[in-house]
């Protein structure tokens, strides 16, 4: 049996299957800053040039040797390990290119290109990569590399050959700086310099870009936590605040520090903070995550806005910083566009975990930032009793429970308060003096006389004395006024208040002023009656003396009046003890009590009534001429006196009101009268009483027509005495509701 052989090709696509590997012109231009990277470079310059086409990369690296060139065209072939700590060119640097496919990511931008690089001498060579692709067999393809001796520093030159369509798209992404500072900063290492030239245009790293300063008068927390001390610290104007544990579960297959600074940005802008830590042109702000110190394009890992399907005040979006990843285990990888983690037992278990420590920050930051706010009461109490206040007593017992920041408080204690300060928020504890048992006495002295004996204690010096609300040296009994002690011990507090009365004259108020005819009255019935201290009939006795008609005994104090009249009582009363004098004078309506005008009561039969009135405040005189009037009425023979009399009457009942009123008066009575019949509505509205206000309505109702007015002024027209016609007496006492009603008015008048 014969034995043949058979050679394996690979074919020039198979490169061109391999560099969709490299899906973007921004993660081809990533890979080949990590090359310059992992050649120990301290900088990286990248040239773009749109005049002439060109994209030019240059690294002060290591350099390539002949054998270095063979292992770049040594395709998905790597000695490196990745994430593997590696010292290059005297830099410790941790390694990023493994696959092989590093050289790839120049042809993401043209079609030629060129390298020129300096170890032990100088060489360069260059590839077509469309010329590549035709080859049916690229194992024979032959590079040619030209050697010329060594003449400048080590490092390698790349020079591409753009096309159109990346010539656009990479100059239009670097022209918004949030992408910019994503390219300038995609390396944390403080030894990797990036240097960018678009068309004359220079950026680099920013090596001044420092947390503590950005945005700082917006700042509220800084959060810190790594691998080793497995601590979550909080800081709040540099100064440490809260420190929570938090497991670590890495089990050394990865290692993680976490840097991250948090903002209030209330009454602030994003625009202030550097466009590095901005998600997109649109501003939302987010920590930047690196592996292997290798900026990662992923904002779901770490998101800022996880609380919000949780509890929305939980939320802490507002901050920027580092999430910072080492790990060199095989596990480690990630998608073509290096947005996300390929998924496997190791990059699940870093995902949760930056989740779960991701909640637990925001959690305790939006309840460490509720507690900074100058507004929040972190006390249980503002006042506290000062028996409460014993040698066993805590300052911080007051504090609410679950203060985290209660280590922070600082407190001071005075005699009238405990004041807790926590930086900018101030509180006041008062403190409410022990309650001492209260003692009032309220006391009346006459002026001149001392205290009893058991009062003594209110002459001591240490009293606090008051004279009418003034302050006095000590209590003096000659000196009238309100007077008040106060006697205090370390028990109890005894406040005397001292009423001495300076001595009046007598007082003496009139209690009645109806006085039946042919009654005997009682002094006391008459007057009240009080002495120089306001004692009621003590050391005082009245004399009166009267104008005639009134007979007085002054041995049993009992006066009695014969005639129906106006009377005036003088009335002289000498204190016995102070002999202060009072001598004043009263009037008394005495009055025939079967001749006094009836209410509307049940049975009455007099021509004229009261309405709605029990008691009578007009004059006297009017009174009884009512009363004689009814009499009159009840006379057979004297009709014409009666119809006369009542004309009298109502011209006197109208002109009390107009002089009440103090409206002046007509010669005409119809013309007065009609003046008080325009105030009958005022006088009706300002009755209280709703029953009296009731019956008045109803009167004024049946006279309120034109008819009605019209006919009692004619009757007031036709009863005068210069009139041609007399009427009747049946005539006039058609006209009573007019008179009880103007009788109303009056009194209601009367009263004030």
């Amino acid at each position: 049996m014969n034995l043949t052989h058979s050679q394996i090709k690979v074919s020039g696509n198979i490169i061109s299957e391999l560099s969709e590997k490299i899906p973007t012109n921004i993660i081809a231009l990533n890979e080949l800053i990590k090359n310059a990277y992992d050649a120990g470079a301290p900088m990286v310059r990248i040239v773009l040039n749109s005049e002439s086409k060109t994209l030019e990369i240059i690294d002060n690296g290591v350099g390539m040797d002949k054998d270095d060139i063979e292992r770049l065209f040594h395709i998905s072939s790597s000695e490196k390990k990745y994430g593997e700590e590696i010292t290059v060119n005297g830099y410790k640097r941790l390694t990023q290119g493994s696959k092989g496919l590093g050289f790839l990511s120049v042809f993401k931008f043209g079609d030629k290109v060129r390298w020129v690089t300096t170890k032990y001498e100088n060489l360069e060579f260059s590839i077509v990569f469309s010329d590549l692709l035709k080859k049916d067999d690229i194992t024979k393809y032959s590079l040619p590399i030209k050697h010329s001796p060594k003449k400048n520093d080590n490092g390698t030159r790349i020079i591409i050959e753009m096309n159109d369509y990346s010539l656009r798209s990479l100059v239009e992404y670097l022209s918004k700086k949030v992408n910019l500072n994503k390219i300038l900063n995609s390396f944390i290492d403080k030894n990797f310099l990036i240097h960018l030239n678009i068309d004359g245009e220079k950026y680099s790293t920013d090596t001044s870009l420092d947390l503590d300063k950005e945005y700082k008068e917006k700042q509220l927390l800084r959060v810190r936590y790594n691998d080793a001390d497995e601590k979550i610290v909080f800081y709040y104007k540099n100064r440490m605040v809260h420190e929570v544990g938090y497991a670590f579960d890495g089990q050394q297959r990865y290692f993680l520090n976490i840097d991250i600074q948090i903002y209030d940005l209330t009454g602030g802008r994003r625009i202030n903070i550097n466009p590095l830590f901005h998600k997109s042109s649109e501003g939302q702000l987010t920590p930047l995550l690196y592996v292997n110190n290798n900026l990662f394009n992923n904002y779901s890992i770490f998101n800022p806005e996880v609380m919000k399907a949780v509890k929305y005040e939980r939320v802490l979006p507002q901050m920027i910083g580092y999430i910072c990843i080492k790990s060199s285990d095989k596990e480690i990888s990630f998608n073509s566009d290096r947005t996300q983690f390929s998924q496997n037992n190791l990059t699940d278990r870093i995902v949760n975990f930056l989740e779960s420590i991701n909640k637990k920050i925001q959690e305790i930051g939006s309840q460490l930032k509720r507690e900074l706010n100058f507004n929040y009461n972190f006390l249980t109490s503002n006042k506290i009793c000062e028996e409460n206040i014993t040698k066993d007593f805590k300052e911080e017992s007051l504090l609410i429970k679950g203060f985290l920041l209660k280590k922070l408080v600082a407190h001071s204690v005075t005699e009238q308060e405990i004041t807790y300060t926590l930086f900018d928020n101030k509180r006041i504890v008062r403190i409410i003096p022990k309650e001492k048992k209260r003692i009032e006495k309220i006391i009346e002295l006459k002026l001149g006389n001392k205290p009893k004996s058991d009062l003594k204690s209110i002459y001591n010096s240490n009293n606090i004395v008051t004279l009418n609300g003034n302050t006095e040296l000590g209590f003096n009994e000659n000196v009238p006024g309100i007077w008040k002690v106060t006697e205090e011990s370390d028990s109890e507090i005894k406040e005397y208040v001292i009423k001495i009365v300076n001595p009046q004259k007598p007082k003496v108020e009139q209690l009645i002023t109806d006085l039946n005819i042919h009654q005997a009255y009682k002094y006391d019935e008459l007057f009240l009656i009080k002495n120089s201290f306001g004692e009621k009939d003590k050391g005082v006795k009245p004399e009166l003396q009267n104008d005639g008609g009134a007979d007085i005994e002054d041995k049993n104090m009992e006066i009695t009046f014969s005639t129906v009249r106006e009377a005036k009582l003088v009335v002289k009363v000498i204190d016995k003890k102070t002999q202060l004098e009072y001598l004043g004078e009263f009037y008394f309506r005495v009055i025939n009590p079967s001749k006094k005008i009836l209410d509307t009561s049940e049975g009455s039969s007099d021509f004229i009534e009261m309405a709605v009135s029990s008691s009578v405040y007009f004059s006297s005189s009017i009174a009884e001429y009512i009363n004689e009037l009814n009499l009159l009425c009840k006379e057979v023979n004297y009709n014409y006196t009666f119809v006369s009399s009542v004309r009298t009457l109502v011209e006197l009942i109208v002109n009390d009101i107009l002089d009440k009123k103090e409206i002046e008066k007509q010669e005409s009575l119809a013309e007065n009268y009609r003046t008080v019949y325009s105030l009958y509505s005022e006088f009706i509205q300002e009755i209280a009483n709703a029953k009296d206000k009731q019956v008045i309505t109803n009167i004024f109702r049946t006279i309120n027509t034109q008819r009605d007015r019209d006919g009692f002024i004619a009757f007031l027209n036709l009863s005068t005495h210069g009139s041609a016609r007399i009427i009747t007496k049946k005539q006039v006492e058609l006209k009573s509701t007019e008179i009880r009603l103007l009788l109303e008015f009056l009194n209601y008048l009367s009263k004030d």
